[in-house]
Formats: structure tokens, C-alpha cells, sequence
């Protein structure tokens, strides 16, 4: 399934001083407008000076140009989290590697059967018994088809399956997701409509497998992109954004691109904090401000 993760788009984003080892600040908005990134950002807390978070992240090769740009762009998103330390992981290290001395494995956007032929049965059961033990998964976009099942290459520690076969042609652009209370919860006080970054994601749906928790659903697709004669009204009020566990293990599997969405720089310092530790890194949103938790009807 083939994610781009918009190339041009990660380069114009890096070419402008977004790149790995930065930290970069939210842009400034208009005045009367609040910044949802200053609060976010105010409430992470990283690891003790001792210990920093310690994150491994897919990266096919340093000649794969697409490869490159997606690791650099999670990578200018994670290093706003206070002692983050990402090292770069080629497809043959997974089935070699002690992956237990990482708190969590990253597979960002790419093309997911790439990613998941790429690194082989042997390293898809390492990550499997990685997570089962207790370690962090975050797929964005290709990463998240990565996670589900279904697939000959699929991970299948997530409890979830792809509603459109097409899906990788879907299109690329900005849509409206809807963060659930949890989503809130996890990610910061946003608006009730986040327009964000679309480029071939997952629409995904429950496989209900009995010998698999389910998800939460974090935030809902509130709009869609239908091209290339893929089926309309199904991305609507699909999840945008899932979370689960799988032994002892946590996984967050993102469809869209929160790392290439200006306004949501934190997110995923934030999502990372969670799944190394557990940890909410803010309090629970107002009432003045609820939202559903389920999808709207259709």
C-alpha cells in the first residue's frame, strides 16, 4: 500500500528549517486566535536527566530518497520532546537487533508493503514478541497498515482491517478530523475540527478477532478525499487516529499526518510520552468544550 507521505511536501516543510535534530516552533497565528501548540507543548515533561527516551524509527536506506524525507520529518516532530534519542533502523536490523532497549518502534510513512516485505517474517515476529512484552508501536500512515491484519506482510497486532482495497490511491491533501474525548485527552485542548494533512491513509474498521483487544478511537475523519474512482463516503467518520494494547504492549496508529500539519507539532512528542510510559501529558479537557466519542451518523 503506498503512502508518499506528499514528497514534495516533507521537503518544502524541511527546506524551511524543519530539519532532524531541530526543534521547531508552532507558527504564529493571527491575532485573537490561540495557539493549541503552546498549550500542548507546556505540559510535556520527558524522561529524567538519566535516561533519555530511547526511539527506534524505519528508515530503508540513506539512498531512498522517500524513506529519508519521512524519517526526517517524525524526526523533527520528536525531537521537541526533551531527552528523545532516535536511531534510524534498516529492514534487515529488526530480525538482529535487541529491539527491548528501545521504549518505542516508529514505522512513519512510506509504502507499507514495502516496509513490512522488507524487514521479513522473522523481523515482523520480533516486533510482535517486542510489543507483547511491553514495548511502544507508532505507524503513521504506512505505518498504520503496517499494524493491522490482513495482509501477507501486516503485523497484525492490531485488531483492525482496511475497509477500501484501493485505499493507497485515495488522494492527498487536507481533511477534517474530529478529536474524541480521549483524543482530547491524549493529545491537547484542540478546536472541534483540525484540519489535517491526507495522503493515502488507511480508512480502517473493526476485524473483531476474538483473540485480540479492541481500539479506541482517538479522533474520527469528519471529511474525505475520493479520487482515482475510490468508493466516496467511506472515510467519513472513519478513524482518523486509533490506540490499543497487544500483550503488554501499546500501539498508536495514525492515518493522516500530523507531522507534516502545521499547528500540530506535538502531537507526537506526545503520543510518544504515552506509549513509553503510559502517562497523560494533559489534564482532562472542559466541559465547556465536549465532543462525541463516537462517529457522527452516517
Amino acid at each position: 500500500m503506498r503512502c508518499h507521505a506528499l514528497r514534495f511536501c516533507v521537503a518544502l516543510l524541511l527546506a524551511n528549517g524543519v530539519h532532524a535534530g531541530q526543534m521547531t516552533a508552532t507558527p504564529a497565528l493571527a491575532a485573537g486566535h490561540e495557539d493549541p501548540g503552546a498549550f500542548a507543548c507546556a505540559a510535556i515533561t520527558g524522561p529524567g536527566p538519566s535516561r533519555s527516551l530511547r526511539v527506534g524509527v524505519f528508515r530503508r536506506d540513506d539512498r531512498d530518497a522517500g524513506s529519508t524525507l519521512n524519517y526526517e520529518a517524525f524526526a523533527s516532530r520528536a525531537n521537541r520532546l526533551p531527552g528523545v534519542t532516535l536511531t534510524p533502523l534498516s529492514p534487515r536490523d529488526y530480525a538482529r537487533a535487541d529491539l527491548s532497549r528501545f521504549d518505542v518502534l516508529v514505522f512513519p510513512g512510506g509504502n507499507s508493503g514495502a516496509q513490512g516485505r522488507s524487514i521479513g517474517e522473522k523481523g515482523r515476529a520480533a516486533i510482535r514478541r517486542y510489543v507483547d512484552n511491553g514495548g511502544g508501536y507508532l505507524g503513521i500512515c504506512a505505518g498504520a497498515y503496517l499494524a493491522t491484519t490482513g495482509y501477507p506482510w501486516s503485523l497484525g497486532i492490531l485488531n483492525a482491517r482496511t475497509v477500501s482495497p484501493h485505499n493507497w490511491a485515495r488522494g492527498e491533501g487536507r481533511v477534517d478530523v474530529q478529536l474524541s474525548e480521549s483524543g482530547r485527552s491524549l493529545l491537547g485542548d484542540y478546536p472541534q475540527a483540525i484540519s489535517i494533512t491526507y495522503a493515502n491513509g488507511p480508512i480502517l474498521e473493526p476485524l473483531n478477532r476474538a483473540d485480540l483487544p479492541g481500539y479506541t478511537v482517538d479522533a474520527w475523519y469528519r471529511s474525505e478525499i475520493a479520487e482515482n474512482g475510490t468508493p466516496h463516503n467511506v472515510m467519513i467518520n472513519s478513524p482518523a487516529f486509533v490506540r490499543a494494547t497487544y500483550g503488554r504492549g501499546r500501539i498508536v496508529a495514525i492515518s493522516p499526518h500530523p507531522e507534516l500539519t502545521p499547528g500540530l507539532e506535538n502531537v507526537v512528542p506526545r503520543v510518544l510520552l504515552w506509549l513509553a510510559t503510559g502517562d497523560q501529558p494533559v489534564t482532562p479537557p472542559s466541559a465547556s468544550l465536549a465532543m462525541t466519542d463516537t462517529p457522527a451518523r452516517r
